[in-house]
């Protein structure tokens, strides 16, 4: 800060309290004692069984409201016009903004035209499907293979016999452990 480079009273026989700058930071006009650091980011990642459940969720009130719809593919879009998307989107009531989930990255020509005109159109893979972009948007619109993709995946990790979060449990490993070791120590038994 500028100034402040020199004492602004002796430190005794004034009666006031000591004072070394007047840029200290209990005067006005002085700096911060404990001031910003620096942008602090509160990001975190939730564990993978809460974000699969939360998939899963947003699935299914998307399904419940009728928001939820299936096409044999987006490559068979006539044309890249924008205005034949939205009466498309007014006659089916779309709504405002419509999430295309197609089953790879590669979209077909038509599509991606579109979706770059309207920016409240969205594509996107399969694999990258998150509760937000469900949420955010109005309506959802899966290609048949897309949906099929997304649920084997969403089956096979609901139903799979290990947790998302895997911990180590002595139990699972007991008899490869067993079969390495030839026999059970009776003095150090492991934590059952």
């Amino acid at each position: 800060m500028p100034g402040g480079g020199h004492k602004p009273w002796p430190q005794k026989k004034t009666g006031r309290h000591h004072a070394g700058s007047i840029r200290s930071p209990h005067f006005r006009l002085g700096g911060f004692a404990n001031g910003i650091r620096g942008p602090k980011t509160w990001f975190y990642v939730l564990p993978d069984a809460i974000r699969l459940e939360g998939l899963c969720i947003a699935v299914t009130i998307k399904h419940a409201q009728n928001d939820l719809v299936i096409v044999d593919d987006f490559a068979s879009l006539p044309t890249a016009d924008a205005q034949f998307m939205h009466d498309l989107a007014d006659s089916r009531n779309w709504g405002y903004s419509v999430l295309f989930i197609n089953n790879s990255s590669e979209v077909p020509e038509n599509m991606a035209k579109v979706c770059d005109e309207i920016p409240t159109f969205n594509v996107m893979p399969v694999y990258g499907i998150n509760c937000f972009s469900l949420v955010k948007h109005d309506t959802v619109v899966f290609s048949l293979a897309a949906l099929q993709l997304f649920q084997s995946r969403i089956l096979f990790h609901k139903n799979r016999a290990q947790t998302l979060q895997r911990k180590y449990r002595y139990v699972d490993y007991k008899k490869i452990i067993m079969n390495e070791a030839g026999k059970l120590d009776p003095i150090h038994v492991p934590f059952i």
